[in-house]
């Protein structure tokens, strides 16, 4: 990384900490309109984009971060994510117990929620949130062709009774019960330190019975702070716009959102998302290239060292890792030394220095002596997970050679072409394939045949196996290894290739990861459930199924005008408390006499 980027990050850091801001947006409609308490500013447009357009809204079968980034604002549980720090908070729920079995969690719902106005409520508007809600949406999240790969990941082995109910042996996921009106009851299997980020997550949105019996799965209806909006082409872009009837206030008593509407452009190219930022028509940008923020740091300087500054760089190494999948359905990798040998054969260095240009976590803070380059990526908030009994791979190309040879393909002879999937994304994800396959031609003597579709497509073709190899990336649903982890997980993988597998992709089965995946699923303590996930990450690096390749690190600018924005490493988006407000210049120092 170039050592001015470097040093303008580090300056941008003690910048956005200040909350400064310039007004985002060259439409005057998109700016504020008035002050409120506490000098925040009401009205305006946040406007972002998004490489592809989303797959889907409906809640329980979001599986992409950018669907995600939507859904979060129009859709709500019973709890939340904090954008700051990630904990969580209160949502529709205003409190909870949770049992010293850690198994029951009894929620007190506030009596203010209300659902979107919409043709499907008798009079248009949106009604009272009640506990029969909750125990509808969980139990819709439990049916069985609803979200059936959902419901697997989140829900078969943690709610009580949903097993029951998704086979259709019960009238009812015994484990949710109301209470009353505004209270609700849920029992879990057994105890799991992730259970409430699963209740804040998508798949655990709170949805009303009249808008799904309406809409189906074409359902935008949520208690969020944004509306789905229909205006604006379809196409290549999205309008959400403030929900009126929201129930949050601010610590001033202002009613959040502060913005009136929230853009959405679906945008493919880096350069034309650039462009955008620099004409006042977004707000932010994130994930672009390194040398893309380079060129616009060096070109502009002025814009980030003024006080106040125009624009804001932020820096965070994000909670994902970004791998290849292996079908392990396929012949060709059955052998576990075949494998082995695409991960020795790779030089992750050159890729980062020649293809990413910093834009990465460095696999070395993950490296040390041993050379472990695992799922879960090297964060702050894992410092506890012992990463030293992870034997990954590092570049070693003779032993790749090796290995191959072992395994029956001496230089690569005899082993058949290789499918390489990628989905679009700016260019990086073909820049990188790129790389890669010559890399494995140069050391292994191997022939890859590059294809890129969309993201939805992508992911349908890996879940049932019609390509090789799957160029993929698994962004956190919840802070813990646990998330990553649970995409190796092998007792829900289906018996054939007629039946999709997500979101174990690799369609990987090992009786010994599993049985450590769920002893740290069900473990009470962090240093326990550390420990064994620890172990089955050990053995599934081991076994091979995916090759990693970097872990990710995302720059975003800001317009100055943006404030309450706080970075995370999980790119969790609340823009329920977001404002703009101009920037006011700093006053020059008074000379003492």
């Amino acid at each position: 990384m170039k050592r001015l980027l470097a040093y303008t990050i580090a300056g941008s850091f003690l910048l956005s900490s200040c909350g400064g801001g310039s007004e985002s947006g060259s439409n005057e409609t998109e700016k504020p309109t008035r002050i409120a308490k506490g000098d925040v500013a009401l009205g305006g447009s946040f406007n972002l984009a998004e490489n592809e357009k989303y797959n889907t809204l409906f809640p329980y079968e979001i599986k992409d971060a950018g669907s995600a980034h939507i859904a979060w604002q129009i859709f709500e549980g019973l709890v939340r994510m904090s954008q700051k720090d990630l904990s969580i908070q209160p949502s529709i729920a205003e409190s909870w117990e949770v049992s010293d079995d850690q198994k029951e969690y009894v929620f007190h719902l506030r009596k203010d929620v209300r659902f979107h106005d919409d043709p499907c409520f008798a009079d248009g508007k949106g009604r009272l949130v009640t506990a029969t809600d909750i125990k509808f949406s969980l139990e819709l999240a439990c049916t069985k062709g609803i979200s059936d790969q959902s419901y697997e990941l989140n829900f078969k082995e943690r709610l009580e009774g949903a097993q029951a109910f998704y086979n259709g042996e019960a009238k009812e996921v015994s484990g949710v019960e109301v209470v009353d009106d505004y209270t609700v009851k849920i029992r879990t299997i057994a105890p799991s330190s992730a259970f409430l980020y699963i209740l804040a997550n998508p798949v655990a949105s709170v949805i009303p019975k009249e808008g799904y019996e309406k809409y189906g799965k074409d359902l935008k209806i949520g208690t969020g702070a944004f509306k789905f909006s229909t205006g604006g082409d379809a196409k290549s872009e999205l309008i959400l716009v403030r929900n009126e009837n929201y129930y949050r206030v601010d610590k001033h008593g202002n009613q959040l959102p502060y913005l009136d509407t929230v853009h959405i452009y679906f945008v493919n190219e880096d350069t034309e998302e650039l462009d955008m930022f620099r004409e006042g028509e977004l707000s932010m940008i994130y994930g672009l290239p390194a040398e893309k923020i380079s060129e616009v740091v060096q070109e502009n300087i002025p814009d980030f060292t003024n006080k106040p500054p125009k624009y804001i760089l932020l820096r965070e190494p994000e909670m994902s890792t970004q791998f290849y999948e292996l079908n392990l359905t396929r012949p060709q990798f059955k052998d576990v030394r075949v494998r082995r040998a695409l991960s020795m054969a790779i030089d992750r260095s050159k890729i980062m220095e020649n293809v990413l240009n910093g834009q990465a976590a460095a696999n070395g803070a993950r490296q040390n002596q041993t050379g472990n380059y695992g799922l879960v990526p090297p964060l702050y908030q894992f410092s506890k997970y012992d990463t030293s009994i992870t034997r990954g791979y590092t570049y070693n190309p003779e032993m790749a050679k090796k290995l191959m040879a072992q395994a029956g393909y001496p230089g690569g002879k005899g082993f058949p072409t290789l499918k390489l999937l990628v989905n679009y994304g700016g260019s990086r994800n073909t820049k990188v394939a790129s790389e890669v396959m010559r890399q494995w031609r140069d050391v292994l003597g191997i022939n890859i045949e590059l294809e890129q579709v969309s993201l939805a497509q992508k992911i349908e073709d890996s879940q049932y196996g019609r390509a090789d190899i799957y160029r993929s990336a698994w962004v956190a649903d919840y802070p813990s290894p646990e998330s990553f982890l649970s995409i190796a997980y092998g007792k829900n993988v289906p018996a054939t290739l007629d039946l999709p597998s997500h979101p174990n992709t690799m369609r990987y089965k090992s009786a010994e990861f599993d049985k450590y995946y769920e002893l740290g699923m069900a473990a009470k303590t962090e240093e326990e459930r550390y420990a064994n996930f620890a172990k089955a990450e050990s053995i599934m690096m081991q076994d091979c199924p995916v090759i990693i390749i970097w872990y990710v690190e995302n720059y975003r600018l800001l317009h100055s005008s943006v404030h309450n924005f706080h970075n995370n490493p999980m790119s969790y988006f609340d823009l329920s408390d977001i404002y703009l407000k101009a920037p006011v210049a700093e006053k020059p120092a008074e000379k003492k006499n």
